[in-house]
């Protein structure tokens, strides 16, 4: 099953596409100069910092991402990482190809809270030429680590043909 596309954020994306990097892509995202996908805003999700093969994202829970207890569901937390790791490898990349996740390992540690600001950081360790491993945390403001991630992913081949 497919989700409804995000025209605004997939105009900007192929606008770009052929004149910045991943790197500059995602740059020009956490500067505003850019649009974040709007799947980040329901979530509490934005980019903060980009380097090549390093992404720092900020995240506050929104109340949409409670479970039936009122914490923060563990779902959403593999979102966070889910987009944190793709972006990581996104940065690398000759352009801003949108990555397709072949697997995902989350170690919950501690439980993130609603409304709290949560710094997230995703680093790609191995660019090979089949796959892509990144690892990523979750920390408080303290710095105490929340959760852990590590991902497999590869370029979505299927964005560009299609646009």
């Amino acid at each position: 099953m497919r989700t409804t596309p995000d025209p605004e954020f997939l105009a900007a994306m192929a606008a770009a596409r052929d004149e910045l990097s991943g790197r500059e892509t995602l740059a020009a995202m956490a500067e505003g100069r850019l649009p974040h996908p709007r799947g980040y805003h329901r979530i509490g999700l934005r980019l903060a910092a980009v380097r090549t093969g390093d992404v720092e994202l900020a995240w506050t829970p929104t109340p949409e991402v409670r479970n039936v207890m009122g914490g923060v569901d563990g779902g959403y937390t593999a979102m966070v990482f889910d987009q944190a790791c793709c972006t990581a490898a996104v940065s690398a990349g000759r352009r801003c190809d949108p990555m397709v996740t072949l697997s995902l390992s989350v170690d919950y540690l501690l439980p993130p809270s609603v409304g709290a600001t949560y710094a997230v950081r995703a680093e790609l360790l191995h660019a090979g030429r089949r796959r892509m491993v990144t690892v990523a945390e979750v920390r408080d403001p303290e710095g105490a680590v929340l959760a852990r991630a590590t991902a497999s992913v590869v370029p979505d081949e299927s964005f560009h043909a299609a646009g």
